[in-house]
């Protein structure tokens, strides 16, 4: 399909010949959201970890930060996801 469309400008998603093929990645999907305990933070930030910032005109690196982000909740944070050793339902 890229070839007929390099770009991606045209939404396949109401064709019915690419229905099987949305249906398959949205059971994969599922399926990986349930064995690896991914989800959608429900506080969500475009910042995963704290920036970069200046304090005492030292350079504080991204993440280091001793002051926890309220709204940095980590995808998959509310499932335990980083306990959770399942490497989902894709088999290389």
């Amino acid at each position: 399909m890229v070839s007929k469309d390099p770009h991606q400008f045209s939404n396949l998603f109401n064709e019915a010949n690419h229905f099987e093929a949305l249906e398959q990645a949205r059971s994969i999907l599922s399926e990986w959201t349930e064995q690896t305990g991914d989800s959608i933070p429900g506080k969500p930030t475009p910042n995963r970890h704290n920036p970069p910032r200046v304090v005492d005109a030292k350079i504080i690196p991204a993440g280091k930060s001793k002051v926890k982000n309220p709204h940095a909740e980590m995808p998959g944070a509310s499932r335990n996801a980083s306990g959770i050793n399942h490497p989902g339902p894709i088999k290389i």
